[in-house]
């Protein structure tokens, strides 16, 4: 009775594995949770090791998207891989857990030479008012219902420009993000004394209203465009400091 059962797992073992090595790229269509913002399209290779020729999440187009998945995960029912993608001539690579439920858990993901304009419509800003790259990194994150629920990170915004009046180099910045519950919170920073404006603030999002929240302020340095410099007392009234308050919000 024991060998037979023996023989049977490895049977089953054997046949996943086939399974696996056959099976079209396309089944991830049937894998992925169903959301009206979230279109793969050409699927090729397998359900093992694909690529997505492209994605589209909202307004944001990726491609082509390429898997590597975990067979001993799968075997527990998870679609567990590696991914790598690109944005123009950024990359975002790292690796994506998809449960039953459609939580998905991000152990580790990273971004670099992310160009701002194109992410600029997820904050729904039109595509040419800022310029620049950004970077990021996030750690131990997790989606429910495709919106974030909690994790950790850090993101980075590289020689920043605005079109106000014509192009303003408003340098680089960077930022902490944690997050529980739905509740995210981003404390961003200048990168230091070569950026124009001293700038500090706190960034709140709430997930399930997919609101956010900007508290901070802002002072110009001696380098700082003058015509800038000058239109941050419509900002409101400037502390001891020389500080002037920066508060706005949005929805993503």
């Amino acid at each position: 009775m024991k060998r037979i059962l023996l023989f049977s797992t490895v049977g089953m073992i054997a046949f996943l594995v086939f399974f696996m090595a056959k099976a079209p790229a396309a089944l991830v269509l049937y894998l992925v949770p169903d959301r009206e913002e979230l279109v793969l399209m050409a699927p090729s290779g397998t359900l093992w090791n694909g690529r997505m020729g492209q994605v589209q999440a909202g307004p944001l187009r990726l491609g082509p998207l390429e898997w590597d998945i975990r067979l001993g995960r799968l075997l527990m029912l998870r679609l567990d891989a590696q991914v790598d993608t690109r944005l123009d001539d950024g990359r975002i690579s790292g690796r994506v857990i998809l449960r039953p439920g459609g939580r998905i858990q991000i152990p580790q993901l990273q971004g670099q030479d992310l160009p701002l304009s194109r992410l600029a419509p997820l904050a729904s800003q039109e595509a040419g008012m800022v310029d620049g790259t950004a970077a990021f990194q996030l750690s131990e994150f997790e989606f429910r219902e495709m919106r974030p629920w909690s994790g950790e990170g850090q993101l980075r915004v590289f020689d920043l420009s605005a079109n106000l009046a014509g192009q303003v180099e408003l340098g680089s910045y960077g930022g902490q993000i944690t997050g529980t519950e739905g509740r995210f919170e981003l404390d961003f920073t200048d990168a230091g004394e070569a950026t124009p404006f001293a700038l500090a603030g706190i960034l709140n999002y709430q997930s399930e209203e997919q609101r956010y929240e900007v508290d901070g302020r802002i002072r110009a340095r001696p380098e700082a465009p003058s015509n800038i410099a000058q239109g941050l007392q419509y900002l409101g009234q400037e502390d001891e400091e020389g500080y002037y308050p920066i508060r706005f919000s949005g929805r993503l």
